[in-house]
């Protein structure tokens, strides 16, 4: 009885604990001027644009700019491949962390 009691109290921390990271998930629109384009395959020869973007952030009241990884998988590949290097990048997008740092998948254009 305790060892069951036990259980569902762990099945319960755990099911709050994803629900918890994927409601704090937020899609965003960016608009960004595009810094540079890479179009390349995944180890399954799936082709994937990969753009590079420069975004402002601040920190603890610290104001800079970094470059951002933006990436176009399956649908949205063939649309990527007409932007260039310079052009406005304005796309719904999701975020996500790759090694540390974190990056953006996009999700739909935006005319």
């Amino acid at each position: 009885m305790k060892r069951a009691a036990y259980l569902v109290i762990v099945s319960v921390v755990i099911s709050m604990s994803i629900s918890i990271g994927i409601a704090f998930a937020q899609d965003k629109v960016l608009d960004n001027k595009i810094e540079s384009v890479t179009i390349d395959k995944d180890k399954n020869g799936n082709e994937y644009v990969r753009f590079i973007v420069e975004e402002a952030r601040e920190l603890s009241g610290i104001k800079y700019n970094t470059s951002v990884a933006v990436m176009a998988f399956g649908e949205t590949v063939q649309a990527a491949k007409s932007y260039r290097e310079g052009q406005s990048l304005k796309a719904v997008v999701s975020s996500r962390e790759y090694q540390g740092r974190v990056s953006y998948t996009i999700l739909a254009f935006v005319n």
